[in-house]
Formats: C-alpha cells, structure tokens, sequence
C-alpha cells in the first residue's frame, strides 16, 4: 500500500503492520475458510487481539481513533479485504452503529456498546437494505410505532451485511410520515440491538 504525504506516523506504521500480517497470517486463514466453506472465525479472533475492531472508537472505550482516525480504519480494511470474506464483518462491526452511538447515543449507551464494539465482542450488521428500497435510507418503509415504553416494527430487512455472524444489529426504520420531518431526514431512527427479533429464518 502507498503511503501518502498526509498520513501520521501512526497511520504509516499501521499501513505496515497490517500489509504484513495480512499477508503473513489472515491470507492464509481465509484461503483455508474458504475451500472448507467455513466462516473465519480464527481471522476475526486475531484482529480482536490488535484492536482493529475500535479503529473507529476513542481511546476512553477501549478504542484507537485518536490514533488512526478514519484514514486508520480505510487503511485496515483495504488490507483485509486482500484476506477473503472476513473483510465483511469487520468492516459492519467497524462502520455499525459506531458513529450514531458516539453523536447521537446517551452516555450509558456508548459504555455499554463502544467496549464492546471496540474490543471485537459484538460484532456487528448494517439492517438498512429492504426488497424495495435498495440501500436508500431515505425511502426506508419498515416502519417503529411508539407503543407506551415499547415500539411496534412492521416491514422487512433482506441481504444484510454480516447478519449470520453478527450479535448486535444496528437497524433502520421510518418512525415518521410528517413532510417536515422528511425534508429534514428526520423521518428515521437508528436502533442498536443485541437480538433481531424481526428476523426470522
């Protein structure tokens, strides 16, 4: 990978270290995992270890981003993606939910996720994409009705990114109809969960 004159230090020896243990250890393993047709549970285990799952989160969660940024985070995930299909998951628990959690989430929420996220515990799903709606956020159709402490969900989800290995589910729905709302992307709610009970199979 090209170095480029903006990169820290920090970024620079990240590109480095990643190039080379990409190629040394994790191409290896997802070469392995996909003749076995297996998932590559070993690969996501060892970048656990080197914290490439908090690229994204900051230091007091146990993350890196103070350290990599986002150019961190592109850099470790063009080098993964070298290392077959654990690319995928990485890439949903790096990009899930982190940045909704971080501006918009209450204090009590970023403890409870942001470890989590940061350490490779919760891996994570994008639940954006619907059969008609492609990955259009703005026209999603599943709908959450407030209903006392609880919300209604009504719609469908397809083709999601990481699903089968994820345990936390950054999910999208519309929760207004109101034109004003609309022309100001304030139509829809993120919601992060541990269990996606609207998922059947």
């Amino acid at each position: 990978m090209d170095h480029f004159p903006w990169w820290t230090d920090a970024q620079k020896k990240l590109a480095d270290d990643a190039k080379k243990y990409v190629d040394e250890v994790l191409i290896p393993i997802g070469e392995r995992a996909a003749w076995k047709k297996q998932f590559p549970w070993e690969g996501i285990k060892l970048m656990a270890k080197r914290g490439w799952f908090g690229a994204l989160v900051p230091a007091k969660y146990g993350g890196h981003f103070e350290e990599w940024g986002v150019t961190g985070a592109t850099i470790i995930l063009e080098e993964v993606a070298r290392a077959d299909s654990m690319v995928i998951s990485l890439a949903c628990s790096m990009y899930g939910g982190v940045h909704q959690i971080l501006h918009d989430g209450t204090e009590e929420q970023r403890q409870r996720w942001l470890p989590k996220i940061a350490s490779g515990e919760e891996m994570g799903s994008i639940t954006m994409t619907e059969p008609y709606t492609g990955s259009d956020a703005a026209a999603i159709e599943a709908t959450a009705v407030r209903d006392g402490d609880a919300y209604i969900i009504n719609g469908k989800k397809r083709f999601q990114n990481g699903s089968s290995a994820a345990s936390r589910y950054m999910t999208y729905f519309r929760t207004s109809n109101k034109p004003e709302d609309k022309a100001k992307y304030r139509h829809l709610t993120a919601s992060s969960s541990r269990k996606a009970p609207w998922i059947h199979g």
